[in-house]
């Protein structure tokens, strides 16, 4: 082994510009593996708490929806019975806390639960805290704690606390170091032997011009540079074999020319090489300022639909200290349109393709939504869809998302008010979209009331229909109304 170690030392000290250029390649490769590891292992981490976060309010979401009236009535034997079954069944859940908002807690843990009074930290301020790490009173150990608000009707019941293990993000980020530290010092030595070997091809060709030369200086004028690579090195080694055979006739006209072509190759070969670096340099940023674009425009619409929530939250604010019921109404009406523009950045930003939505599912979720915030002013509700997968550009979704809001929040209010509609009839909303070559089609219809008598939206009095009639024009499209059974929209707009 001694020995090996010589010769390689021998070989190098012998072979400078391959002992250089082995350095500056594998220093290259080094720089790369390292960038990549002090960029992956903060986004694993970032990933497993995201991960986290969105098990614990799914956790939460489906407690809530699973014993929504258990909650109103106060029937806590149902509910503790299903986080029992969550926390025995699953290996993440640690706790299921269920807080009143006067701090009367129902604690749940694996094959137990009891009755505790909690208050501080069990009764945060905020409607929904981030997910973070603590250390758990319940469980005696840290825990990723989750806390998510319950309200009914703009009535704060209290809160829903998650406590989930912390031993699969233990092992996982445990395994992602060992196995970063492997491939480090694997890819450590591969990356030399590879340099090496690269360095030693790479250069062999002005190994050999440099042997050659070292004959000729001797006065070995038989010397000859046989380079073989197809390529400015073997042009080099071509014209530099011609040379020494003009030797013979002119020594000093030999010498002149050798300097002179030697020069001019050495220029030419720098400039190539620096063709080559600027042109990788240019790729490398393209490729980066492409993945930037991305990561821009989804924060882009990140940001604007946080700030569409944040206009909205403030709205649901101010509307507890009205009193006003009309006053009320249009603070509602606000807060549905703010939620339909923010939608189309919450679906954009969320798909794969960042200048189209999947319309279908924009209208289930805002129709859901609208269901939630009017649903107080009747009973029976039920949608009825009929869409097509059709995607639209945020400068039509935007536009017709208001559109369907304005209509859906008018049938809620106004469609079924004087109806003799039983809750066993029930009340219908119907909402289809359709393409035909190049037209979409838009409907939403119900089967309330009904619309008057010559009916005409651009001379209505109402806020909504003014904004649907408005909105439809500045869509190029069409708005077609029905009232035979029930009160019907058709918009017909372009498109490709």
């Amino acid at each position: 082994m001694k020995k090996f170690f010589k010769e390689i030392f021998s070989y190098f000290t012998a072979n400078k510009i391959v002992w250089r250029t082995t350095l500056w390649v594998w220093g290259l490769i080094l720089f790369t593996m390292i960038t990549f590891v002090i960029y992956t292992i903060p986004t694993q981490t970032k990933t497993m708490f995201e991960r986290m976060e969105a098990e614990g309010s799914d956790m939460a979401s489906s407690i809530l929806h699973a014993n929504q009236s258990s909650f109103i009535t106060e029937d806590y034997g149902s509910i503790v019975d299903q986080c029992l079954q969550l926390v025995s069944g699953s290996k993440s859940i640690l706790y299921i806390v269920i807080t009143r908002k006067d701090g009367y807690s129902l604690v749940n843990t694996e094959n137990n639960w009891k009755v505790a009074q909690f208050s501080g930290f069990w009764l945060p301020d905020s409607n929904a805290t981030e997910g973070k790490v603590i250390f758990s009173e319940i469980v005696r150990k840290n825990v990723f704690h989750k806390s998510v608000k319950v309200t009914f009707s703009g009535i704060d019941w209290g809160w829903i606390h998650i406590g989930l293990s912390l031993d699969e993000y233990n092992t996982a980020k445990i395994k992602v170091r060992n196995n970063f530290i492997g491939l480090t010092f694997i890819m450590s030595l591969l990356g030399f032997l590879i340099s090496f070997v690269l360095a030693k091809k790479l250069t062999k060709p002005i190994r050999i011009l440099d042997a050659t030369t070292k004959k000729i200086t001797e006065g070995d004028l038989d010397a000859r540079a046989n380079v073989n690579t197809g390529d400015e090195l073997e042009n080099l080694a071509r014209s530099f074999n011609k040379m020494t055979d003009s030797v013979r006739e002119a020594k000093e006209e030999l010498e002149y020319r050798v300097e002179e072509r030697t020069a001019a190759l050495a220029k030419t070969n720098m400039v190539l090489l620096q063709e080559i670096s600027e042109r990788k340099k240019i790729e490398k940023t393209l490729q980066v300022s492409l993945g930037e674009k991305d990561v821009l425009i989804k924060e882009i619409h990140h940001r604007v639909k946080n700030n569409l929530q944040i206009i909205s939250s403030l709205l649901s604010l101010q509307s507890f200290n009205i009193d006003d019921s009309e006053m009320l109404n249009i603070f509602k009406d606000s807060q549905s349109r703010i939620k339909s523009m923010a939608l189309v950045h919450e679906k954009l930003y969320q798909s794969d393709e960042l200048s189209k939505i999947n319309f279908s599912e924009y209208v289930q979720k805002l129709s859901t939504y609208i269901y939630q915030t009017y649903k107080d002013s009747g009973t029976g509700f039920r949608f009825i869809y009929d869409l097509d997968e059709i995607f639209l550009t945020i400068d039509t979704a935007i536009p017709l998302g208001l559109i369907l809001n304005e209509l859906l929040t008018n049938s809620f209010k106004y469609a079924f008010n004087a109806s003799d509609l039983s809750d066993t009839d029930g009340k219908i909303i119907r909402i289809s979209a359709k393409k035909f070559e190049d037209k979409l089609f838009v409907n939403v219809a119900d089967n309330g009331i009904g619309l008057p008598k010559d009916f005409n939206p651009a001379e209505s009095e109402s806020l909504g229909l003014k904004l649907v009639y408005n909105l439809t024009e500045q869509l190029k499209g069409k708005l077609e109304i029905k009232s035979d059974t029930g009160a019907s929209f058709t918009i017909t707009l372009n498109h490709n």
